[in-house]
């Protein structure tokens, strides 16, 4: 199974940037998701902050331009990012693309996809996971047995990531999500994005991923699994006219802060191989 994705492209209301500004920031985003559609793959996802304000506007531009791509559209699975939802919850976004909290059980392994958003909440932008939905969790990850699985999140699990030790930058302990995971038997992959920077880290069964903003990084990350092993590789996209599109509005993004140099990580967080033990 081949899985593309990108992270947190936070694509903003043109109405917000100066014509120049608009044009450029359009510019840059439409290319990526493009180059998120251009190769044959079995799933597509957004890991959240598909759009930055929340407006009306950014989900009817982001959307038709994944629309363009009906075929591989219909793979597409959006997953909610604090920005997303800071005007609209998830029953007032269309359902063309989100399918909430699922999972999905595959010859040999597993995937969970799970929401960490909270919902209009501009002043805390942490993840927060219900006690409904923890139980939900727990229960599933008893089924997967000692199979891998791979988990989809937005925000990650404090101290699993870079800066995923500051406030508002993981998942809220209280939620007991780590307990909860900790109980998987065999290996076990999160995938996560919100931080703005690539890395990987090793604990126990689990692996964590995270990647860095496509505004400041732009790059496809993908993912081969099957029963026996797993890849994770970058395809980097950037070029002299994403760089000079960059240029023009990356400073006039509303709500945004560039991370700066450190973001991209070293080869070592930007691809992974794991061959899976066999009995």
């Amino acid at each position: 199974m081949k899985i593309r994705f990108i992270s947190d492209i936070h694509y903003t209301d043109p109405r917000l940037l100066s014509e120049s500004q608009a044009k450029a920031h359009d510019f840059y985003v439409k290319f990526v998701l493009d180059q998120l559609f251009s190769k044959p793959a079995d799933l597509y996802i957004s890991m959240g902050d598909l759009i930055n304000t929340g407006s009306e506007l950014e989900i009817k531009n982001a959307y038709a331009w994944i629309a363009e791509h009906p075929e591989a559209a219909a793979k597409f699975h959006h997953l909610s990012g604090n920005h997303d939802l800071l005007l609209y919850d998830r029953s007032e976004w269309p359902d063309t693309y989100y399918k909430g909290n699922y999972f999905q059980s595959f010859a040999g392994f597993h995937i969970l996809y799970l929401e960490t958003s909270r919902i209009k909440n501009r002043a805390n932008y942490g993840g927060y996971i219900s006690a409904e939905t923890i139980s939900w969790v727990a229960d599933t990850i008893e089924q997967t047995g000692d199979q891998p699985l791979l988990v989809f999140a937005h925000h990650p699990l404090k101290n699993t990531s870079r800066i995923s030790w500051r406030k508002m930058m993981y998942v809220d302990e209280d939620c007991n999500l780590e307990a909860v995971l900790a109980k998987k038997k065999g290996t076990a992959f999160y995938v996560s994005a919100h931080n703005h920077c690539d890395s990987i880290l090793h604990s126990g069964q689990w692996t964590y991923l995270q990647s860095a903003c496509e505004l400041e990084y732009p790059a496809i990350k993908n993912i081969e699994i099957d029963a026996r092993q797993l890849s994770f590789y970058y395809e980097d996209l950037e070029t002299p006219e994403l760089s000079a599109a960059r240029a023009e509005f990356i400073t006039n993004i509303p709500d945004f802060s560039p991370f700066g140099s450190p973001a991209k990580g070293s080869i070592l967080e930007r691809q992974l191989y794991r061959k899976f033990s066999t009995k």
